[in-house]
């Protein structure tokens, strides 16, 4: 549930929820807020709450029933667990532990006491999940809705796990991916146990943050194939919507000299999801039965609104479009693009790629040159039927990697 906030400072629910704030972000001036509120946390949210805000509430209680046992009676919470809360520890044999109060359960004592629990959001000092999954430390409630939320929510659904069955991760071999998955993660959620295991390629995450997303987002499963995309996310401001596009580029997106194609399985809605993302921020789009590709002609918006897109090889797939549309000349005269392809083999082996970023060249013009191609009746040979240059080998992703001719 999104909630807006009201110029006397208390919380209510509002559909749609929003108001204008002074902008502490970058994202975009007089923007609008979102949040959630410690109340609307998922129903399995374990929290921890300050010194001084257990000692008011175990207090009152004491007050109101006598003392904590007959308070546990009344209230029917079993064992000693009103004890342990009120301490905020207790003792395993390995000593003490930290002792968290389920959300159910911190509701029904500030009920009991007549307590708003959102009046106790700058009192936590620690939440996760039921689960031993990892922590938010000192989190900033309520929790603000920002782009770098919908980012972290896209990077999820496109290559993480929302923790469904064991952990929560995001997964990428690209290190710098990683590393922007992790400033997100930060930015929109705070202080957030994660540990990053290179070998596996992948960044476990306190389970508590999808659980967040899910109610925020109201997604019940993060799995491929069962995911059930929310229409109101299509409602929300631009940039928003940017950085859940961008999000999904950087997992799923192949950019090349014809545009970005974006492309998941079948069973995923997320291709659905892109068109409709890209046709919301005016983006051209060519559908296709399993993909959606981004046309070149909208890459001088998608730069302005996007900017990096974080994994080396994609940023400079990207602006090679721009160095192509700057370069000096159109048309080299007949030859000239074979010698300069030959000059460039004899010093290495190069797939047809690596010979676009050296010659400055289109992808598919390369391929004319090296595999030849038919001209209204006529066959223009290519260096491969000229006999001057073989594939080597078939490197990364299929590609072929071509050499001058033993």
């Amino acid at each position: 549930m999104m909630h807006r906030l009201s110029s006397s400072g208390s919380h209510r629910q509002c559909t749609p929820c929003k108001e204008q704030y002074i902008v502490k972000n970058n994202f975009c001036d007089g923007g609008e807020l979102y949040y959630l509120n410690l109340s609307d946390f998922p129903e399995d949210t374990c929290i921890l709450l300050e010194k001084n805000a257990r000692k008011i509430i175990f207090s009152q209680l004491e007050e109101k029933y006598g003392s904590l046992g007959l308070a546990r009676k009344e209230l029917k919470i079993k064992g000693s667990s009103l004890y342990s809360w009120k301490n905020g520890f207790e003792l395993k044999k390995h000593g003490k532990v930290n002792r968290f109060i389920h959300i159910t359960s911190l509701k029904k004592l500030c009920y009991a006491l007549g307590l708003e629990i959102n009046s106790l959001q700058n009192q936590v000092q620690e939440i996760k999940a039921s689960s031993r999954a990892g922590i938010i430390i000192k989190p900033q409630l309520p929790l603000q809705i920002i782009p770098e939320t919908f980012a972290v929510l896209a990077h999820f659904l496109s290559d993480g796990y929302g923790g469904e069955k064991g952990n929560a991760c995001y997964i990428s071999k690209s290190p710098e991916a990683m590393d922007n998955f992790i400033v997100k993660l930060k930015v929109s959620f705070g202080d957030v146990d994660h540990s990053i295991l290179k070998k596996h390629w992948r960044v476990i995450v306190a389970k508590i943050v999808p659980k967040i997303l899910k109610k925020y987002f109201q997604i019940l499963d993060f799995r491929t194939g069962k995911v059930v995309f929310p229409e109101q996310i299509f409602s929300y401001p631009r940039p928003f919507l940017v950085e859940l596009l961008k999000a999904i580029i950087i997992d799923e997106g192949r950019i090349g000299d014809g545009g970005i194609e974006i492309l998941f399985s079948p069973k995923s809605c997320l291709t659905e999801v892109s068109r409709r993302l890209c046709k919301k921020l005016g983006y051209q789009v060519q559908n296709y039965k399993k993909s959606a590709i981004i046309s070149v002609k909208s890459f001088d918006m998608i730069k302005e609104d996007m900017g990096d897109f974080v994994i080396p090889s994609k940023q400079a797939a990207f602006l090679k479009h721009f160095t192509l549309k700057n370069r000096k000349w159109y048309n080299r005269h007949r030859g000239h693009t074979k010698a300069e392809i030959l000059k460039l083999l004899r010093k290495q082996d190069l797939t047809i790629k690596e010979l676009g970023y050296l010659l400055n060249i289109g992808t598919g013009n390369l391929r004319d040159q090296l595999i030849g191609y038919n001209l209204q009746g006529r066959r223009i040979k290519g260096l491969l039927e000229l006999g001057l240059v073989e594939v080597k080998r078939i490197g990364w992703r299929n590609g072929r990697v071509f050499g001058i001719k033993s």
